[in-house]
Formats: C-alpha cells, structure tokens, sequence
C-alpha cells in the first residue's frame, strides 16, 4: 500500500468504486500487477470480491517472504486473512475519516474542513482510550487491594470488618470499570451506573475508605 502506518491512510488512493463494481459483476477485469495491492474501500468492501483477490495476493506475498521477514512456524492462510481483513478494515476506518463528505447544508466540505473533523475525532478517540484505560486500571487495583486486606486480617478481625470487605467486593464487581471514576480521584462525585442518587453518596465513601 506504500502507508507507513495502518491507522493514517488519509493520502491513499484506493481502486475506484466502479472498477471494483465492473469486476464484481463479471463486466470488467480484476487486479492487474499494477493493481495487485491496491485495495477497494467504497460500499461493501470488507466483502467484495476485488478485495478477496487482493488478500490473496498478499497470502502469496507472505508465503514467498517468509524467511525474509523471520515468520517462524506455520500460520494457516485462514488465521492470515484475518490478519489481513482486520488491517484492510483500520485503513479503510482511517481513510473514511479524512474522505469529504456531505455537511449537514447539502454541500460538499473541502479537504481542510474533513481534516479538521477526522483531527477532532481522533483527538477525541485518544482522550476515550485514556479514560477507559484509567477506569480499568483503577478497577484492578481496587479488587486486588480488597485481596490483600482479606488476606491479611488478623484472626481477631470482628465480623464487622470481614463484612465490610466483601460488601466492598461486592459494590465493585456490580460497579465494573464503568462504575469508576474517570479521574484520579473520587472527589468529584457521582458514577455512571444505574444506582439511585441517595445511594451514591455511600459509595462514594466506601471507594474514598478502600483507596
């Protein structure tokens, strides 16, 4: 594809829709050498038939440069389409985004606008990937704090504090990582789950207490 990255294929020219089209329905030819590679990502890509040609000239690119690039042991050709399908369906999200489109006044943006919109979006795709990563982290951490503090009572624990600790247990497995905080903290208050306001509060200082 000559990309660099398979997340920014914002410069690449893929075939045109209606040569794919030709080649679906039997009127016009496939992949040629020039074209061999060169992928089609217009309507019903992921399962038209000029990118199935091209999948499998990369299995037969793969299979003869095997020593090359150190694959060791055998990878069967379906597990590499699908290698292949999931990188063919990144670009073609990548590309998607940077292509113009029709705004919401019936006029096509220029290039400038499209850019800016697929920058935005993926600066907002960072920023959901931070915070669904520090949720997850901050999941982890507590239930294994919760192990340790199990672990560790004392057998002159009073139930009172073994009951604590399971019904913290059980706050964060019914919480999930939805359930926590996007911030570093739990100051800031309420939690995205389904749980009445009046309860809220109460977790709140059960997380503060566990942390």
């Amino acid at each position: 594809t000559q990309q660099t990255n398979i997340t920014d294929f914002r410069s690449y020219s893929p075939i045109d829709d209606a040569v794919a089209e030709a080649f679906e329905t039997g009127e016009g030819p496939g992949p040629t050498d020039l074209t061999r590679y060169r992928l089609h990502f217009g309507n019903g890509y992921h399962k038209s038939r000029w990118n199935k040609v091209i999948i499998a000239n990369m299995l037969t690119f793969t299979a003869d440069r095997k020593g090359m690039y150190r694959i060791e042991g055998d990878i069967d050709n379906e597990t590499l389409k699908a290698f292949f399908s999931d990188f063919i369906k990144e670009a073609q999200t990548s590309w998607a985004r940077y292509s113009r489109r029709i705004n919401k006044d019936d006029n096509l943006e220029s290039s400038q606008e499209a850019k800016e919109r697929a920058d935005q979006y993926s600066e907002l795709h960072k920023e959901s990937c931070r915070i669904n990563g520090r949720k997850h982290a901050k999941l982890a951490r507590r239930k294994l704090g919760v192990s340790l503090l199990e672990s560790t009572l004392p057998p002159s624990a009073s139930p009172i504090d073994l009951t604590k600790l399971h019904q913290t247990q059980q706050v964060l497995d019914s919480l999930g990582h939805e359930g926590m905080s996007s911030e570093e903290s739990d100051n800031e208050g309420g939690f995205r789950v389904t749980i009445p306001h009046y309860r809220r509060r109460i977790v709140s200082q059960m997380m503060s207490d566990l942390d």
